[in-house]
Formats: structure tokens, sequence, C-alpha cells
């Protein structure tokens, strides 16, 4: 996990609305692009990013494709933070992960048995990523909180 420091410049944001077919609910994702330094830098959440130009902003998250993917921010300049989404896919990937194990458990009582131990495995699997991107999100939050004390 990287951290960023810097003022923002050649700040430019957008969204991105996907969703809203027939029974399907809208989801809209916030996105900031900017420069820190020398470093393109992208941040997404479900909420608005508050950074303009020339804001000191405090970025954690990985190198990705030559540019930057923030996990989370902290603007200094405003005193506001965001993420993209810890909470949502701790849940969803504990809930998946125990019911992907659960199947893959029960799978080996009778007929068919392989066809529960595959979904199964493919659940848990699913879980296990969402966990995994949350548990990262919630550490790069972390971590920024701390470097402020």
């Amino acid at each position: 996990m990287e951290i960023l420091e810097g003022r923002a410049s050649r700040v430019k944001g957008t969204i991105d609305v996907s969703g809203g077919q027939q029974y399907a609910p809208v989801d809209t994702t916030h996105i900031a692009l900017f420069q820190l330094g020398s470093r393109a830098v992208k941040v997404s959440s479900s909420d608005p990013i508050a950074i303009n130009e020339g804001d000191e902003v405090w970025v954690a998250g990985v190198t990705r494709r030559g540019g930057f993917d923030a996990l989370a921010y902290r603007n200094l300049s405003t005193s506001s933070e965001g993420d993209q989404g810890w909470l949502a896919a701790l849940i969803l990937g504990t809930m998946l992960g125990l019911l992907g194990l659960g199947l893959f458990a029960q799978s080996f009582r009778g007929p068919g048995w392989w066809v529960l131990a595959v979904i199964g495995a493919i659940l848990a699997g699913v879980g296990s990523y969402f966990a995994f991107r949350g548990v990262r999100v919630l550490a790069a939050l972390s971590v920024l909180r701390r470097k402020q004390t």
C-alpha cells in the first residue's frame, strides 16, 4: 500500500451511472481524476468526492496500469475523507463466503454432490474476493487516519 501526498492539480470529476433497467437499482459512482506531483490519481466512491484544485490531499492505494488507484483519501484543506466503500464489500464477502462453505460442506451428503461442491467453491471464492477488497479499503483508510495523528 502506497501513500501519496501533495496539492491536487488538473482536477476533473465525473459520474458513472449504471443499472436502472426493470427491477434493477441505479448505481452511481463518483470519480475524481487529478495529479499529485507527476502522478495521475483516480479516486472513486459512491459518495461525492470533495477534492478541488489546489487542495492538500493524502491518498492511500496501489499503482495500477501506470496510474494510482486511490482506495481512500483525506483532504487536509477541507477536513474531509472518503473511500471506495469497505462495509458493503466486507458484509457481502462474509455472507457469500459462509454460504459457499456451507454448500461445500453439504455437498458430500448425497447424489449430485459435485454440483453443490462446485457452486460452493465458486461462492466461497467470490466471497473471499469481496472480503479481501473490503479489508484492503479499510486498511487504506486506517493508514490515512493514523498518519494524521
